[in-house]
């Protein structure tokens, strides 16, 4: 009996000493990566009929000598995995702390796509890589 009472007692003194708490919201703070010597990097596809088109845009900071990007388009095959198309691969570089390029992909088949972005950055003898994916967009 006593053991029964002692376990109410104890119970009760749980529920009645219960503390709710929040936290207060800010929106003011955006969670965004943090990189060596790039500034941004943004990797795009969009479709148009069946062409694909690639566009890749890539900022450094001052002393960044050399940016090379590396754009793939895949096509998604099942279960999340990709691979990369046939003459789907443009190489570009740019000897500035900025660089934009687009390419497009004719003939695209009926499929969803994606488009991979591999940026490096120069800064002397160091650099940085950074890989970028697109949003997937489909052929119908």
């Amino acid at each position: 009996m006593k053991r029964l009472l002692s376990i109410i007692l104890s119970l009760s003194m749980i529920f009645c000493f219960c503390v709710s708490a929040s936290a207060e919201t800010n929106n003011d703070y955006e969670v965004a990566p943090c990189y060596q010597y790039a500034t941004s990097v943004e990797s795009y596809l969009s479709i148009d009929g069946t062409t694909g088109i690639c566009e890749s845009i890539a900022r450094g900071m001052t002393g960044v000598t050399k940016i090379t990007m590396v754009q793939t388009i895949e096509k998604h095959w099942a279960l999340g995995i990709f691979f990369r198309i046939d003459n789907g691969s443009w190489t570009t570089t740019k000897y500035s702390n900025t660089a934009s390029v687009t390419n497009r992909k004719y003939n695209l088949e009926s499929g969803t796509y994606r488009m991979v972005t591999d940026f490096t950055f120069y800064y002397g003898d160091q650099t940085e890589t950074i890989t970028v994916y697109s949003t997937e967009k489909t052929v119908a």
